[in-house]
């Protein structure tokens, strides 16, 4: 993929919520009932970021998905990443609600 593709990708926080999931439940359907997603969607979501790094994230057989040893690489930074939204996002509630007082 060149240069000029990559551009053309632009990740989001779903993505990596998505990625998240699925590493965890490794299951594509279970992935998207928990996520309240279509499985093209999730499937949409793990190729775009498979696209952008050039690697892949998983090994997928007809009823198996495993983690990647890329995958298993970048976890954890995901996992981080996600937890300090979620802790931004609980800040900016309780300033709201200290603002509204």
């Amino acid at each position: 993929m060149t240069d000029r593709n990559l551009d053309q990708i632009k990740l989001t926080n779903m993505h990596y919520k998505v990625l998240d999931k699925l590493a965890s439940v490794q299951n594509f359907r279970r992935s998207a009932k928990e996520l309240n997603l279509s499985i093209s969607v999730i499937s949409k979501y793990i190729k775009d970021l498979e696209a952008f790094y050039q690697v892949p994230l998983f090994y997928r057989t007809t009823r198996q998905v495993t983690l990647t040893d890329e995958l298993k690489r970048i976890l954890p930074r995901v996992r981080e990443i996600l937890a300090l939204e979620s802790e931004i996002k609980n800040d900016g509630s309780v300033l709201l609600c200290l603002n509204s007082v």
